[in-house]
């Protein structure tokens, strides 16, 4: 939580907007230490013996700060909806937050009408004059009567069968024109009742820590503080593990090596838990203002706002001439103030677990099949080297090779070109501008260290191959069994133990935790037909197989169900990224509709 503290409220001072109008927005010069309210998106509740379901989005996204008093009169709260100059809605001269605005969405899916009235509540510590208003659609404020508590802010509205409504409210902070202490977060909920009384909630949030959110997920077991869930033990190799089965989550005990069962890394295990997040990534979406429009989307950029789409025709040279060529608009200004390119649809991550203290994400899709590493036809027999320092795949997927020929940071960049995928240093043309790393996903990457620590055979257990990954056997280019393998182990590349970057990709035993092991008891060779019990794909891991200069380790969706080798020319790629410990959501409860979106 935010440290709390008091600041005297100066008397609001007016601006003057873009020609005419006054915004009438309390300007302060320093903002007071006061939490958003953050929706959750989470469907809180839903009517005892009804199909009636709430949901709550928030539409203020551009207010990002701490919220400042705001005078009450209908006329400074219709402006600050508005926003201050295309700086968003509840967006000051300052750029200060002054409030913040709510979609609800009530919905009826049953086979009758309903009759409801609605009422929100604010309530929290040392938010003494926080208010709400009722707004007739997301930028009109209906009037300046508070819409809180005994006030009721639906009556009598009629819900068919099969049909939605939809209803605005406005959070602000009441602003007295005199010291006032307005220091710390808030939580709102919006309730509505039908005419029997029965009920159902949504609830505004303030933003939550993710790791924190997770770690309290696994302690509680989906229980609460005062009643904690017994978690379930599961035995794998005479190892005992602690797992938070309503949930979805277990602890590694860092490969079986710590004395408590709460000692090790938490992960997401089975077949679909909820532990999908938002990063930021979106895919880019078609536009359709004739041959135009997609010129944004091949340089990667999303248009959002008329004022960002002005910026970027600008930067790209877009002419009025050309818009009239290619659209059915005669300016650039015109096309800007009607046109609106799509944001996208969310490339989903799952994530893996926190490990300490930090969470470790997969992409949910493949990025496509590319070479781990390739090589020319003397060395390895064209198969590539099991060294991820070098890989041709690390270059594709992290920054700072940009001078390679082939490849080179193509996914972190956001950008097509030439990618290796077979043996023979074998090429494709490949194209990451609207699946690569987003601009915001990269704000929430920190570096990772990887370890390189080969595994000897695929028939061992999931402790062991855990310890293998972080120990020191590695490839010896003097003592192998390639010549009996009939492969060819000429390389005179050295093989690390570790690495340190931003994009990598998952061990063989993430995998193998991530299958039920109260169900999966076997080796990471026999655990026959357990793919089943497993949210992740199959994929390319980071771990060589130590025996073969070549071959690295991958998960297999087939009889075995489990971890192979495979030769590094060529596979399934979903890379993998660590977030700090301090990221936060906005809203989501892991589920593939409602997933964790990360905030700034």
């Amino acid at each position: 939580m935010k440290e709390e503290k008091q600041t005297k409220m100066k008397k609001s001072t007016k601006y003057l907007l873009i020609g005419t109008l006054v915004l009438f927005l309390s300007i302060l010069g320093a903002s007071v230490a006061y939490y958003l309210a953050r929706v959750s998106g989470n469907l809180s509740g839903r009517a005892a013996g009804t199909e009636l379901a709430i949901n709550v989005e928030k539409l203020s996204s551009k207010a990002t700060g701490d919220l400042i008093p705001l005078d009450n009169d209908l006329e400074t709260l219709n402006l600050a909806a508005a926003g201050y100059d295309n700086k968003g809605a509840c967006v000051d001269i300052n750029g200060y937050s002054v409030c913040q605005i709510y979609h609800i969405t009530l919905t009826n899916n049953g086979s009758v009408p309903l009759t409801v009235n609605g009422t929100v509540t604010l309530s929290g510590q040392n938010v003494p004059n926080i208010d709400c208003a009722t707004m007739t659609n997301p930028t009109t404020v209906a009037n300046n009567n508070s819409c809180m508590g005994g006030n009721v802010f639906v009556s009598g509205d009629t819900l068919n069968a099969n049909d939605h409504n939809d209803y605005y409210v406005m959070v602000y902070i009441n602003n007295l024109d005199e010291p006032q202490y307005d220091s710390g977060e808030f939580n709102g909920v919006v309730t509505f009742t039908t005419e029997d009384g029965r009920k159902v909630k949504g609830r505004f949030t303030k933003p939550f820590n993710l790791v924190e959110h997770i770690e309290e997920l696994y302690d509680l077991n989906g229980g609460t503080t005062d009643n904690k869930t017994a978690k379930t033990i599961v035995t794998n190799n005479e190892i005992e593990y602690n797992y938070a089965t309503s949930v979805g989550l277990m602890n590694d005990r860092l490969g079986g090596t710590t004395t408590s069962l709460d000692g090790g890394n938490i992960r997401y295990y089975g077949e679909s838990p909820n532990n999908y997040i938002d990063i930021g990534d979106k895919t880019e979406v078609p536009v359709e203002q004739g041959n135009w429009g997609p010129t944004f989307s091949q340089i990667g950029i999303t248009v959002l706002t008329p004022t960002e789409c002005l910026d970027v025709s600008s930067q790209l040279g877009i002419t009025d001439e050309s818009v009239a060529q290619n659209s059915s608009y005669s300016t650039v200004e015109e096309f800007c103030s009607v046109s609106e390119i799509p944001a996208g649809t969310p490339i989903l991550w799952r994530i893996i677990g926190v490990f300490d203290g930090k969470l470790r994400i997969m992409r949910e899709e493949s990025i496509g099949n590319y070479s781990w590493d390739t090589s020319a036809s003397d060395i390895n027999n064209g198969m590539g080297v099991n060294e991820w320092s070098q890989a041709d795949l690390m270059k594709l997927l992290n920054p700072g090779h940009n001078n390679e020929l082939v490849g080179g940071s193509l996914y972190y960049n956001s950008q097509s070109g030439t990618c290796y995928n077979g043996q023979n240093n074998s090429t494709t043309e490949c194209d990451f501008t609207n699946s690569g790393l987003s601009n915001d996903a990269k704000e929430y990457i920190i570096d990772q260290t990887l370890y390189l620590g080969g595994i000897p055979d695929n028939n061992i257990y999931v402790n062991q191959l855990y310890n293998y990954e972080r120990g020191t056997t590695i490839f010896d280019h003097n003592n192998n069994d390639c010549e009996g393998q009939n492969k060819i182990c000429n390389d005179t590349v050295a093989r690390t133990l570790s690495w340190t970057g931003k994009v990598g990709l998952m061990y063989p035993s993430d995998y193998q935790y991530s299958l039920d092991l109260s169900i999966c008891k076997d080796t990471a060779r026999d655990n026959a037909g357990c793919s089943s019990n497993s949210w992740m794909p199959n994929t390319f891991t980071i771990t060589p197989y130590n025996d073969l200069a070549s071959q690295v380790t991958g998960a297999v969706f087939n009889a075995v169900g489990g971890i192979d080798t495979f030769d590094s020319s060529i596979g399934v790629i979903n890379p993998t990224l660590l977030l700090d410990s301090s990221v936060l959501a906005e809203s989501g409860n892991g589920s593939k509709t409602q997933p964790y979106v990360l905030t700034q």
